[in-house]
């Protein structure tokens, strides 16, 4: 029975794919969708990204496939969603919107299944496609990005009730609080590394006066 509701929960991502206004408001008022549908959104996105690194085929494969790190394919496809997740939460917060942080994460992970489906759908055309045909693979591509962009943005509207102009300026503060993260997160790994490479080089050269 658990096993029914949660196909069924999943499932309702169709119906917020094609019908995002009316789709994302059951899914906040409704309760059309729940957390561990919205979990399940995000593994498959996961999982899809991880086989689009390994399996496209090297026509349009540009990632080095010998050399896959598992934690680091699953942070990029991973952390990009969080980031969004937090970001646009932290600027709804400050900006009245009506949405809570499952609202916003619950909508963010709905907003992802027509991403990764394409993306599914790009692997297996990749090894049926030639050079010559290879921009409709590129195609393919920008059409899965552009509609991941369509849904969050339609989603964060109606989660926060926002005006379009409203919604525009929360998306462009989002995408800037991303961009805050990322340098934030390599300036502590620069630190960290730095702080590191000291201790070491201490240890070291009190092991050689000691000698």
């Amino acid at each position: 029975m658990k096993w029914k509701a949660l196909w069924n929960e999943w499932k309702y991502g169709f119906y917020v794919m094609t019908h995002p206004f009316d789709g994302f408001w059951d899914l906040k008022h409704e309760k059309r969708g729940s957390m561990r549908a919205a979990h399940l959104h995000v593994i498959l996105m996961v999982i899809v990204l991880v086989c689009k690194r390994q399996m496209t085929a090297f026509l349009f494969n540009e990632n080095d496939v010998l050399s896959f790190n598992p934690f680091a394919a699953i942070g990029n496809a991973f952390l990009p969603f969080i980031m969004w997740v937090v970001a646009n939460w932290c600027f709804t917060t400050l900006m009245d919107g009506e949405g809570t942080f499952k609202d916003v994460y619950i909508a963010s992970a709905y907003a992802l299944l027509p991403f990764y489906l394409i993306n599914a759908i790009g692997i297996v055309l990749s090894y049926a496609l030639t050079l010559e045909t290879g921009a409709f693979y590129t195609l393919i591509q920008a059409v899965g990005i552009v509609y991941l962009g369509a849904m969050l943005f339609f989603g964060q509207l109606v989660t926060h009730q926002y005006s379009f102009g409203k919604g525009v300026l929360t998306a462009i503060l989002t995408v800037a609080g991303i961009a805050v993260m990322i340098y934030l997160g390599l300036l502590f790994c620069r630190v960290v590394t730095n702080i590191a490479t000291f201790v070491s080089s201490l240890i070291y050269e009190i092991r050689i006066r000691s000698v």
